[in-house]
């Protein structure tokens, strides 16, 4: 027993590790694992975006699902793979997927201490996945547009209560466009469900959003707010800006094709480093900021022509205008943040170099290193959603869509045949473009 017991004392002892080493080591792994994360994703959006762009939604699915998934990507992993499955044309599973989203952004609605103190000090990296609010509207919004294209009116309708709930609920001020899109979607589900007061009340709502947003009221909306006006004896006095002396309801015996048609991908969200003042001491600051990279969509249209008749699509939504609206009410307070984390970085450094200035200089590089701006976001969701419509007599019509640049070339044709308009109802057309290499940004 004494021979065995100097064996193991003669086994254990060994070199004593430096508490800075140590430190050296974990602070290596910590920017190396942050950094490569922060990679991998990048990468990642990039081969989704071209895969999608050269029409292979199945390659993009797989890029998609050969992800590893840490708990603080799936809600964009759910995201990005709804959104895919409906460009396949996968309804029902783009809806599971929508509602996987959703359950993962409640569950994270309320982050935990340790991520904010991390987020706090060290990298918003650290931090679940916040998605913006104008991202959790559009989630209602494509799981509308995902029940209208399966023809399940009863659920597109809970859905757009769902829109109604969250809105009212909603504490932020000068969300008007995303505001805008989301009633005038939640008016068609209750115009196509044959509720005419409910879809009067949220065109009404979409109207007001549209002109407080300071952007164009669409010409589709106006005419159903006019129609509607009439059918339930409401003047509209002149709230209206186009002429409708000669609107008049549809015909009972007439149905109506409403197309939807996504343009693009949203702006990229990349950052920058740049230089602003701690307003506290006065001090110079060196950060890392997010901001969009708008894409030159300016020009692009979409054209209808049906029984030889064309008609033009209007702007529905224009998302990259809204993140990068979103984005701008938030900067104050991400700059703030920003320069709170810097500030105790640098004070922790300085902490450490007056008991090791070797050591308290690693810690200085580690800090710069991961003062990485948060540029995650729903990197599939279009650019802008296009609206365009037309009532008709009951019938099977040949449907041409055609997508113009600025100078009225084609950029993508797509022909749909037998195409059946019902008495009374509404019948919904998805359709999307991207161009087929990366659109020019800037």
């Amino acid at each position: 027993m004494p021979e065995l017991f100097s064996k193991a004392r003669a086994f254990t002892i060994r070199k004593p590790i430096r508490a800075s080493q140590l430190l050296r080591a974990l602070l290596l792994c910590l920017v190396t694992f942050i950094t490569a994360c922060a990679e991998v994703q990048h990468q990642t959006h990039l081969v989704v975006e071209s895969q999608l762009r050269a029409d292979k939604p199945e390659a993009a699915l797989q890029t998609l699902e050969k992800q590893s998934l840490p708990a603080k990507t799936t809600a964009l992993y759910f995201l990005n793979k709804a959104m895919v499955l409906r460009h396949m044309g996968e309804y029902e599973q783009s809806t599971t997927a929508f509602e996987k989203a959703k359950a993962e952004i409640g569950r994270l609605s309320a982050t935990s201490i340790t991520e904010s103190l991390a987020a706090y000090t060290v990298t918003e990296q650290f931090n679940s996945y916040q998605a913006p609010t104008y991202e959790r509207l559009f989630v209602h919004i494509y799981q509308i547009m995902n029940y209208l294209a399966l023809g399940n009116l009863e659920a597109a309708r809970v859905e757009a209560l769902q829109i109604d709930v969250a809105l009212n609920r909603l504490t932020e001020v000068n969300l008007y466009q995303e505001a805008a899109c989301a009633r005038y979607i939640t008016g068609l589900v209750f115009e196509a469900n044959q509720e005419p007061d409910e879809a009067f009340i949220a065109y009404q709502q979409a109207f007001a959003n549209y002109e407080r947003g300071k952007v164009s009221v669409p010409r589709d909306l106006q005419l159903r707010l006019a129609s509607l006006a009439k059918r339930l004896g409401v003047d509209l006095g002149q709230t209206l800006t186009i002429d409708i002396a000669d609107t008049q309801p549809p015909q009972q015996a007439q149905g109506q094709i409403v197309i939807l048609a996504d343009i693009d991908f949203a702006p990229r969200k990349i950052m920058s480093d740049t230089s602003v003042m701690d307003p506290q001491s006065g001090n110079i600051v060196r950060v890392s900021l997010p901001h969009y990279q708008p894409r030159l969509l300016d020009g692009v249209t979409v054209t209808a022509t049906l029984n030889q008749q064309s008609f033009n699509a209007e702007d529905f939504a224009n998302i990259e205008a809204i993140a990068i609206d979103e984005l701008h009410r938030r900067m104050p307070s991400i700059v703030s943040k920003t320069i709170s984390r810097n500030i105790s970085k640098n004070s922790l450094a300085n902490q450490v170099k007056e008991e090791n200035q070797i050591l308290g200089q690693i810690v200085s590089i580690v800090g710069a290193a991961l003062e990485q701006a948060d540029t995650r976001h729903w990197l599939t969701l279009p650019n802008k959603i296009e609206i365009a419509s037309q009532t008709l007599p009951p019938g099977n019509y040949s449907l041409a869509i055609d997508i113009l640049d600025r100078r009225q070339q084609t950029l993508k044709h797509k022909s749909i045949e037998n195409i059946e308009i019902k008495p009374n109802q509404l019948t919904f057309i998805n359709v999307s473009w991207q161009h087929a290499n990366t659109y020019p940004i800037h």
